[in-house]
């Protein structure tokens, strides 16, 4: 029998707008952050997850699925999933119940999903280890995506406009400040831990438009869902555009640069580097970021490169983040003692065991040779 869960009967009645601008949501927070108006067989609301709960939707097994919990197909059933505090560009999802081929095609699958985006805002002390308040404000139109009737994972590009929507994010910042202020310095004043600034949280909503019938079951199922970066690639940043962010991503092996009108640019690709390197069978190379300048137009990535039974190698890079690419050893000559960057007397410098290196020196040289 189809249980629908009671957690998001309340949960879906408070969605009316605490003000006009907003709408407030409480996502459950196991394994992720979502919420979902039904499941199938649920368990407790404050502490049992169900077999067929939409936390399944994050463990990356096929075995296991979110499956919605009303009588007929499950036309017009959705899930709230949080992406985090940026914006990825594209979204995997594993169709159906996957824990088999036969009950692939017993039960529905989704067909066509409509896709909204909201950007959401957590105050300090509504975030639990059950459930986390959240107050969201949609940016741009809604889209449907068609999904193929197969096995395995479908990638799609999400079809919403990644610099409008960081604008939009830094608006609505602003106006959740206003909106949401008092409350907020409240909560913070009284809670010496917490954050001072209200964390940010990306939510796209999925709804089941239309299904591919299954021949046993009217139960509609989704596998898994994740997300991923799209290769946002440019030749430079330009001068207009603040460098908010260098960081890098171990399980991606990629190291990315953010502004204040873009994330995801990327600085380096790990895996791109390796396969560039040509390197015999048993080595490998990989590259780690060691050290970004405080005006983060300057980082310093190592390569490492390994073989089994031998000792590591490290040789250090200096790389322009504006002008995302690396200084050849024809501008910079030492690859060794590099110990990061320092300011002094107004001034960036890379440490080296040459002494101090003057960065103004080295971007000059560089753009000198950029325009032979």
């Amino acid at each position: 029998m189809k249980i629908t869960t009671f957690i998001a009967i309340l949960m879906f009645a408070t969605l009316i707008p605490a003000h006009s601008q907003w709408r407030k949501i409480f996502l459950r927070s196991a394994m992720g952050l979502y919420l979902a108006s039904s499941e199938l067989d649920d368990g407790s609301p404050f502490d049992e997850l169900g077999e067929y709960g939409a936390h399944n939707l994050f463990d990356m097994d096929g075995t296991t699925a979110w499956v919605e919990g009303v009588k007929g197909d499950g036309i017009g059933e959705s899930v709230y999933v949080g992406m985090g505090d940026r914006l990825n560009e594209i979204i995997c999802i594993v169709n159906g119940y996957q824990k088999s081929g036969d009950l692939y095609f017993k039960n529905n699958r989704p067909k066509i999903l409509r896709l909204s985006l909201f950007v959401g805002f957590m105050i300090p002390g509504e975030v639990t280890e059950i459930i986390s308040v959240c107050r969201i404000r949609q940016f741009g139109n809604e889209n449907l995506i068609t999904l193929k009737d197969t096995l395995g994972p479908q990638e799609f590009k999400l079809p919403f406009d990644r610099l409008k929507a960081v604008e939009f994010e830094e608006q609505s910042k602003q106006l959740f400040l206003d909106d949401f202020g008092k409350k907020f310095e409240e909560i913070t004043k009284s809670c010496s831990g917490c954050d001072t600034v209200p964390s940010v949280q990306y939510i796209l909503h999925l709804e089941i438009v239309d299904v591919y019938k299954g021949t046993k079951w009217d139960d509609t199922c989704i596998s898994d869902i994740w997300f991923r970066p799209g290769e946002t690639k440019i030749n430079e940043i330009p001068e207009d555009e603040i460098i908010t962010e260098v960081y890098e991503e171990l399980d991606e092996r990629m190291i990315y640069v953010n502004t204040n009108k873009r994330k995801n640019i990327i600085l380096v690709d790990g895996k791109a580097l390796e396969k560039a390197e040509n390197l015999v069978e048993g080595q490998y190379m990989d590259a780690t970021l060691m050290d970004v300048s405080p005006d983060k137009e300057w980082a310093q990535v190592d390569y490492l490169y390994t073989a089994e039974g031998a000792r590591v190698e490290e040789y250090s890079q200096l790389y322009s983040v504006r002008y995302l690419t690396r200084i050849d050893k024809q501008i910079l000559k030492t690859i060794y003692g590099m110990y990061g960057f320092i300011e002094k007397d107004g001034k960036t410098y890379l440490d080296t065991a040459d002494g101090l290196i003057d960065l103004e020196e080295i971007l000059k040289k560089f753009q000198e040779l950029q325009e032979k």
